[in-house]
């Protein structure tokens, strides 16, 4: 509907990475540290949490935990990065490594799989 994900994400980078009104995190960025990026949004936001809140908010975010609380849309499978890996042929990762570093050089763009 969008155009594909390529499209779809340096245009919205393009348009938005200077504006101060919007924070861009990362699910993987978010799953790595899922704790720095509620800081990180809470910074952005203006809230100074204690700790007490942040863990507790840390603890509620868990994909565990929103899954349970059906916060989720049906089509999140497993929440964790990469698994997209696990669906793809070994060509099909191949051809989609080839086409991601060809999509994404120069973008200051990079995402971890």
């Amino acid at each position: 509907l969008y155009g594909d994900w390529f499209t779809h994400v340096l245009e919205w980078w393009q348009r938005c990475r200077d504006n101060k009104n919007i924070l861009f995190l990362k699910y993987e960025d978010m799953k790595k540290d899922r704790r720095a990026a509620i800081v990180k949004i809470a910074d952005y936001l203006g809230y100074d949490l204690n700790d007490d809140k942040i863990n507790k908010i840390t603890d509620h975010c868990s994909f565990k935990n929103m899954k349970k609380a059906s916060l989720m849309e049906p089509s999140v499978r497993k929440g964790i990065v990469g698994d997209w890996k696990n669906v793809f042929t070994v060509a099909e990762n191949e051809a989609f490594e080839r086409i991601y570093n060809e999509k994404m050089k120069g973008t200051g763009l990079s995402f971890e799989w």
